[in-house]
């Protein structure tokens, strides 16, 4: 972790903004995996921030792919949400296809979460705005969302058998 740091600073220092990237995203990932996500989020953002200012769009692109996940895991899907929405917008417009797929699973994800918590709470009305609010550009995606409009509109009617079989779907 100190080497790091050290190798960080050093690299600043030089102007070298791959090795300052790939020491900061180290650190992320350390911090990440010892139950620190706070300071994984200091140094994902420290990341975002250095291939913004280098116009490293593929930099770009994995800090918020990074930072969108780090979010899930701490509970805290709308920010999440934000974060794969910008690494699905920089992918379409680099043509990136593998990446724009990785950046619609996750935000499947993530939608599916806060559709599933305004479910709970009963507010079927918001979790059909949230699917509805959609759009990413994968078929077989689209298709999972569509079956929780279905499932929203029916939930709280006579039709409960119609959300068995879009569950199924």
């Amino acid at each position: 972790m100190r080497d790091n740091l050290v190798q960080a600073e050093n690299a600043r220092r030089q102007g070298d903004t791959g090795t300052v990237y790939g020491a900061y995203s180290s650190l992320a990932q350390h911090y990440h995996a010892i139950n620190d996500p706070r300071t994984g989020v200091y140094f994902f953002e420290k990341c975002l921030e250095i291939s913004r200012l280098t116009n490293d769009h593929r930099g770009e692109m994995a800090s918020n792919h990074d930072l969108g996940l780090i979010h899930q895991t701490m509970g805290e899907p709308a920010t999440a949400a934000r974060y794969h929405e910008r690494h699905l917008a920089l992918a379409g417009k680099e043509g990136a296809d593998l990446e724009e797929r990785t950046a619609a699973a996750e935000l499947v994800k993530v939608y599916r979460t806060i559709a599933e918590t305004h479910e709970a709470a009963k507010q079927y009305d918001a979790a059909v705005q949230v699917t509805r609010a959609v759009h990413i550009p994968a078929r077989p995606l689209g298709r999972l969302f569509m079956h929780r409009i279905v499932y929203c509109t029916v939930a709280h009617g006579p039709e409960k058998s119609l959300y068995l079989k879009c569950r199924q779907v």
